[in-house]
């Protein structure tokens, strides 16, 4: 049951950046340049062949001058491509080539796994205090990275957005949507966990080191 919902977890991740994408699309498809002189490009359908060649990650300026974008838009696509190419090799890995979560142990505080889950190898995500005998740790707080970091792309392209497009005014000026469900707590408790790993850099995809040239 445990393997069950991780896999669940990957699926739904793994979709939600394409239904980021097809919003982009959208967006982008429906605003005016307001220099007319500039040829506008649609964007791709899927995240994947916005991001990615032959599956290697393009650079920001690849896709700004491919698809005509905004440098900060393409930056945006450029920073969430990472971890979006590892929820999809997981994904593919389990839907496409009959791969099986790893093995999950029952620890004494919940459910245990190796220093590793699926794709993501060397993981430094861990306190010292959470690694128990054979090299086991928790599994909920890459879960909560794995989220946080579908929600963080999805929050970073908004923001992001607002100070590119210039948005018709508000149908609804003031208006806040407030959403309720049984998992509320959970959710809130494993993305301010992840939020506090992140300070320390403890990220599921290593920031690789500058080098000076």
């Amino acid at each position: 049951m445990a393997a069950s919902e991780v896999e669940y977890i990957l699926l739904i991740c793994r979709s939600l950046f394409d239904l980021l994408q097809e919003i982009m699309a959208k967006l982008w498809g429906s605003i005016t340049l307001t220099d007319a002189t500039k040829p506008k490009k649609p964007l791709k359908k899927t995240f994947s062949d916005m991001t990615l060649y032959a599956n290697t990650l393009k650079s920001a300026n690849q896709i700004a001058e491919q698809f005509q974008l905004p440098v900060a838009v393409a930056d945006c696509y450029a920073r969430h491509a990472p971890i979006f190419l590892k929820i999809r090799e997981f994904r593919d890995n389990l839907v496409h080539r009959g791969y099986q979560v790893q093995t999950i142990f029952r620890g004494k505080d919940g459910f245990v796994i190796t220093k590793r889950l699926g794709p993501f190898l060397d993981l430094n995500i861990w306190w010292d205090d959470e690694v128990v005998e054979n090299d086991l740790v928790p599994l909920k707080p890459v879960l909560a990275l794995i989220v946080h970091g579908t929600l963080a792309a999805c929050e970073d392209f908004a923001h992001v957005l607002m100070t590119c497009i210039q948005f018709p005014n508000p149908i609804v000026p003031g208006m806040h949507l407030f959403m309720r469900g049984y998992f509320n707590d959970a959710l809130v408790d494993a993305l301010a966990d992840a939020d506090q790993r992140l300070a320390e850099g403890r990220a599921l995809i290593p920031t690789p080191v500058k080098t000076e040239p």
